[in-house]
């Protein structure tokens, strides 16, 4: 029996870069993943905060205008 030679060729692809291009990618993607996760903890409670009531009332002044057609209570848009 003749006995034949197996050979797995393995490619490692790097689109070109370097060992340290490739290794600052990964420090910059590690230092990116802590600056995220602690603005998030910094800013997380502030998302479950209630909008303060000055901007739910100012919101509904802009509804309030837009549904009776402008500012002034017109259509701003209408041709006299």
């Amino acid at each position: 029996m003749q006995e034949q030679n197996s050979r797995i060729r393995v490619e490692f692809r790097n689109d070109g870069k370097s060992v340290q291009q490739m290794n600052s990618d990964r420090k910059t993607s590690k230092v990116q993943q802590e600056i995220d996760d602690n603005l998030k903890r910094a800013y997380g409670d502030v998302t479950k905060q209630d909008v303060p009531d000055r901007f739910t009332d100012l919101l509904a002044q802009l509804r309030a205008a837009e549904e009776s057609g402008g500012p002034e209570g017109g259509d701003s848009n209408a041709e006299s």
